[in-house]
């Protein structure tokens, strides 16, 4: 059942049923709930339990389906709204007046038996399938290429996409094949590499192109248990997306102060949904939007300040340091805007993505930025620090994709230095196909 939201914030959900006689009016007149529905439309008639109607009081800050996300509880409200527990107030259906039996459910009990936040979860939907073109010029003054060799990213499905196609490739007007090979890290993430005889043509001036089509999905985190059973993540990616590494360096000690200092430790029992507003909560109070040089966990909170992909890390370190599978994508908006956003893995919900830098940013309600995505963004690759084969040049390490378009280790004669480079994308909506596959949001695709 839908949970309901008044304007007083007052958010209620009929457990069990009596008659409607009366329940209503008493709820309406001891909370002081005001408007012009009141609660009698929402009083449903399921029959007469055994203390009478029974009212669910819902934490403040759980979201809600029908109601503003911005909605809070009322100051007298306040005793009722415990973490890991859930306030269950009886009232008389015929008598009319509060029954003395208060049922208090042990969150933790609830939490554990179901192994997450089962009262949630995502719905996916098609927002367009788009061509996306990358173009990537290449200028080597000093140097005289034998062979082209470029790295691109290779867009996962599942991750608010689906459908991924590679509708092309060429090296200054030659085609290409785009070869898919898979990094060196834990994640194994899949990178194309392109390859083209420079020997023929300008050998300093390079300009590569590949074309990706895909299809889009906007993602909601709505009230109510899903439809279908949500499988586990794999073990392989739960160990490697609670990992530390030097960007989720949730060890050091200015991450392990801040987290002490702000109470940001998980507390038995509480859902990752939960925790997670409690982490940007505090972010949003403490940091600011603000460039810096290098975007680590560690840095972003010594500093209080950070653009996406380093406020993206921290929350993520955050959740990674409690038990919670955390990671930041890398790509671009459909507005040509490159940007990260972050995602943590819920049990029984699946990736729940979310937008720090508009957290801290906007400084709007948190719920807005949960779970909500709008279906404009294109992920190139999850988490930084990619290990590549450059062939040539042994194995090299690159924080991300998504800002340098591809990354150039081509092979020649003379010197590397003085490269110039300019990635640019450009994006054409094509029709959606009759036959959608919709992204299952434990990463992989099902065809519905």
């Amino acid at each position: 059942m839908p949970a309901i939201c008044f304007r007083k914030g007052f958010k209620m959900q009929c457990a069990r049923g009596g008659s409607r006689q009366g329940c209503a009016s008493v709820v309406q007149r001891k909370y002081e709930i005001k408007g012009r529905l009141g609660l009698m439309r929402w009083v449903r008639q399921f029959g007469i339990g055994r203390h009478g109607k029974i009212i669910r009081v819902e934490k403040a800050h759980e979201v809600n389906k029908t109601g503003p996300a911005h909605c809070r509880a009322p100051a007298h409200l306040n005793s009722y709204n415990l973490q890991r527990k859930e306030m269950i107030l009886s009232i008389m259906g015929k008598q009319t007046v509060l029954a003395g039996v208060v049922w208090i459910l042990i969150r933790s009990a609830a939490c554990a038996q179901s192994g997450g936040s089962p009262e949630y979860h995502l719905e996916a939907v098609p927002t367009g399938c788009i061509r996306a073109h990358l173009t990537y010029t290449l200028l080597t003054p000093n140097m005289q290429a034998q062979e082209w060799c470029l790295f691109a990213p290779a867009p996962p499905e599942g991750i608010g996409q689906g459908q991924v196609g590679i509708a092309g490739a060429t090296i200054n007007g030659v085609s290409v094949r785009a070869e898919s090979c898979f990094e060196g890290g834990p994640l194994r993430r899949a990178v194309l590499r392109l390859r083209g005889d420079a020997r023929v043509g300008d050998r300093q001036r390079c300009v590569a192109e590949i074309t990706y089509t895909t299809t889009l999905f906007s993602r909601r985190l709505v009230f109510g248990a899903p439809s279908h059973p949500v499988p586990l993540l794999p073990e392989v990616q739960r160990s490697a997306y609670l990992a530390s590494s030097s960007y989720f360096d949730f060890d050091s000690t200015i991450v392990k102060n801040w987290q002490s200092t702000n109470g940001l430790r998980r507390q038995p029992g509480e859902s990752e949904v939960s925790l997670a507003r409690r982490v940007l909560s505090c972010m949003q109070e403490q940091f600011h939007y603000e460039k810096i040089n290098e975007p680590k966990a560690s840095i972003v909170c010594g500093a209080r300040k950070g653009e996406c992909g380093g406020l993206s890390l921290l929350f993520a370190t955050v959740l990674r340091a409690e038990g919670v599978p955390a990671r930041v994508l890398y790509g671009i908006h459909t507005d040509r805007t490159t940007h990260s956003i972050s995602e943590f893995y819920a049990v029984g919900i699946g990736w729940i993505p979310v937008e720090v830098a508009g957290v801290v940013t906007y400084k709007g309600p948190i719920s807005n930025f949960v779970g909500r995505t709008p279906g404009t963004y294109l992920a190139l690759h999850a988490d930084p620090d990619l290990e590549l084969d450059t062939i040539h040049f042994g194995k090299k390490r690159w924080p991300w994709l998504n800002v340098n378009g591809m990354l150039n280790w081509s092979f020649g004669l003379g010197k590397y230095e003085g490269q110039i480079t300019k990635a640019s994308w450009t994006f054409e909506n094509l029709p959606l196909p009759t036959m959608q596959q919709r992204p299952d949001v434990t990463g992989r695709l099902k065809t519905e």
